[in-house]
C-alpha cells in the first residue's frame, strides 16, 4: 500500500506528512477541549465531536493491521492519542514494526525515510518513553546524522547540502522534540541550524514555501502556502524553545502577562522535566552560544503568523486540508493562541471536521483516507 501522504508529489500543492490537527491525534484530543465558537461559525456540539472521534477510532482500528511503515506509525499515534493503551493488539503490532527497524545497533530507514523516522519517535515517546529509551535514542541519532549542512532535512541524505524541504523538516523537528521530551539529548547546534535555515528561506511577506532555494535572491521552488507557513513557523517556535528555554513566550512579550492553561496542547513532556534533563546532559551544549538571535526568530515567527492571520482559512482549497489543520493546531498550541486574525480556529476547524467526515468514520485529502483520518 502506498504511503501517499509521505510520498513526493510535484506541482504547486504540498506534500503532506503528519499527524494532523483533527485527524485523530488532534481531532481526538483538541476537540475535547471545547472552546467557544466565533459568531460566524455554527459550532459542533460535544456529542457530535465525541461521535466523530469514536467513528474514526473504529475505522482506524479496523484498517491498522493492513498498514505498514509510516502509515502504520501515524495511525498508531492517533489511536494512542485517542486514549487507547499501547498494549492494544493493533497498536502493539504497529510498535513492533518500528522496533524491527531498530536492531541492536543503528536504525534501518524505511521507504519514507525522515517522515517515518519522525513519526516513529512520536509513537515510541507517547507509548512508553522509558521502555523504548534505546530505540528513541537510536532513531534520534539517525535524524541528527542526516540533517543537511544548511540545517534542513530532505528526502535522502545525499546530494546538495543546501537543498531543503519544509515539510520533511517539520517532521524531523517534531520527532526530535518528542525525543527531547523523552529525555534524549538533542544538541543545541541542531536547533540552531533549524532556526537559521527557516529564517534564511522565509519569503519577504512572511510565508514559507515547500522547496525553498537558498542563495538565489527571490527564487523559491514553489509559492508560499498555508500548509508550509504553519509548518515553518511552528518549527521556528520549537527551535526557539530549545535554544532559549528561559525566554518569555512571544505572546507574553506582546501582552505582558502569561496565559493560563495547558501549554503545547497535546505535546506535554512525556517524562517530568525531561526537556531540562536532556538539555543539561548534552556536554557539547556547555557554553554554546546560538548563532541565530532570539530577536531574529521572534521577528520571523511574528511575520509568519501575520501572513496566516491576514489570509485565515479553514480550507486552503488544496489537496492537503487535514495536514494543514494539524499544522495549524500545532502552531496555535506552541504560540498559545486561541484566535488568529479574529477567528476561533478551533471552533471553525471542529465544525468543518464534523461536517465533512464520511459515514464510515474517515476523513479524506491527498494523504489518503488512513493518514488523513489519523491526522
Amino acid at each position: 500500500m502506498s504511503f501517499r501522504f509521505l510520498s513526493p508529489t510535484k506541482g504547486p500543492g504540498l506534500r503532506v506528512a503528519s499527524l494532523g490537527f483533527l485527524t485523530l491525534a488532534v481531532a481526538i484530543a483538541v476537540l475535547q477541549t471545547g472552546r467557544p465558537a466565533c459568531a460566524q461559525v455554527a459550532p459542533a456540539t460535544d456529542d457530535q465531536i465525541q461521535r466523530a472521534i469514536q467513528k474514526a477510532v473504529g475505522r482506524l482500528r479496523g484498517t491498522l493491521p493492513s498498514l505498514h511503515g509510516g502509515e502504520s506509525a501515524v495511525v498508531a499515534m492517533a489511536l494512542i492519542k485517542s486514549g487507547l493503551p499501547p498494549e492494544t493488539p493493533e497498536i502493539k503490532a504497529a510498535i513492533d514494526l518500528i522496533l524491527e527497524r531498530t536492531p541492536t545497533e543503528g536504525y534501518v530507514p524505511g521507504a519514507h525515510y525522515v517522515y517515518e523516522a519522525g513519526v516513529s519517535l512520536m509513537v515510541l515517546a507517547n507509548a512508553d518513553p522509558v521502555k523504548y529509551k534505546r530505540q528513541i535514542e537510536t532513531i534520534a541519532q539517525f535524524l541528527i546524522s542526516v540533517q543537511r549542512t544548511c540545517g534542513a532535512w530532505y528526502y535522502f541524505s545525499q546530494g546538495d547540502g543546501n537543498a531543503g524541504d519544509t515539510s520533511i523538516t517539520q517532521y524531523a523537528v517534531l520527532g526530535l522534540w518528542e525525543a527531547s521530551r523523552a529525555g534524549v539529548p538533542v544538541p543545541k547546534k541542531v536547533w540552531d541550524k533549524v532556526a537559521g535555515w527557516h529564517i534564511r528561506t522565509q519569503q519577504t511577506d512572511g510565508a514559507f514555501t515547500y522547496h525553498p532555494l537558498e542563495n538565489i535572491t527571490g527564487a523559491f521552488g514553489q509559492p508560499g502556502s498555508h500548509t508550509m507557513t504553519v509548518a515553518g513557523t511552528a518549527s521556528l517556535l520549537v527551535a526557539r524553545m530549545h535554544l532559549y528555554p528561559d525566554a518569555r513566550d512571544i505572546e507574553e512579550v506582546k501582552t505582558r502577562r502569561r496565559r493560563r492553561g495547558k501549554k503545547y496542547g497535546l505535546l506535554e513532556p512525556a517524562v517530568p522535566a525531561a526537556e531540562n534533563a536532556a538539555r543539561d546532559t548534552v556536554q557539547a551544549d556547555i557554553g554554546y552560544r546560538p548563532t541565530t538571535r532570539l530577536a531574529s526568530i521572534d521577528k520571523a515567527v511574528n511575520s509568519g503568523r501575520d501572513w496566516l492571520a491576514a489570509r485565515f482559512t479553514i480550507q486552503p482549497k488544496g489537496n492537503w486540508d487535514l495536514y494543514y489543520l494539524y499544522g495549524l493546531e500545532r502552531l496555535m498550541a506552541l504560540a498559545n493562541l486561541k484566535e488568529l486574525g479574529g477567528h476561533d480556529w478551533y471552533a471553525e476547524g471542529a465544525a468543518q471536521l464534523c461536517r465533512v467526515q464520511d459515514p464510515g468514520g474517515a476523513w479524506h485529502d491527498g494523504c489518503g483516507a488512513e493518514p488523513a483520518t489519523a491526522l
